[in-house]
């Protein structure tokens, strides 16, 4: 017998459901499941239009990009629609016109990278880079601003001659200044 609380909603579109109290404290349902079969229903409609290049390799990297922004099921949704990155209308809306934006990678190891890694997926915030540059384009990189000049620490202790490690324990022990001071002194 389930013993958790739960309260008796009315959906939009008029469905009534009992939904766990913790689901509602969390925020963790929007609707009775209608909205999810709607949006699941739109994006398959969308992916399933007529596509004379829908057997292209680059239409499967969009259909990928879409995914990760629309799709809460994806694995990695969180990292994408879940922080409220989205694809822009006019790619959202053709593959064509991201085709034409942004032509085929260089390579097959290049792959679709955002240099605003906050922002969304647009043609000025878009590129195709390998996984070396992706690595450093990481919201979980540290980055250091010297005389203008922003790299990632990484970045900076291969130009400079400083050891990465050197410069991470100052960063942790006293902070940015402490990094900074390390840096002009090399």
């Amino acid at each position: 017998m389930n013993r958790r609380s739960g309260w008796l909603c009315r959906c939009d579109c008029g469905t009534t459901k009992t939904i766990a109290a913790a689901d509602l404290r969390h925020n963790n349902v929007q609707s009775c499941g209608c909205l999810r079969k709607e949006n699941s229903s739109a994006l398959g409609k969308a992916l399933k239009t007529a596509n004379p290049l829908r057997n292209d390799p680059l239409y499967h990297r969009w259909g990928c990009m879409v995914q990760r922004c629309e799709n809460p099921n994806n694995p990695s949704y969180h990292n994408y629609g879940g922080r409220g990155i989205k694809v822009c209308a006019e790619w959202r809306a053709s593959f064509s016109a991201f085709m034409a934006d942004m032509g085929y990678p260089p390579s097959p190891k290049h792959t679709l990278d955002r240099i605003d890694n906050d922002g969304d997926y647009a043609p000025d915030n878009c590129r195709w880079a390998l996984r070396a540059e992706q690595l450093r384009n990481n919201r979980r990189n540290i980055t250091f601003t010297l005389d203008g000049c922003t790299m990632t620490a990484k970045d900076w202790a291969l130009n400079t001659g400083v050891n990465y490690q050197r410069l991470m324990r100052a960063y942790r022990n006293g902070g940015e200044t402490a990094a900074l001071a390390i840096l002009k002194a090399a």
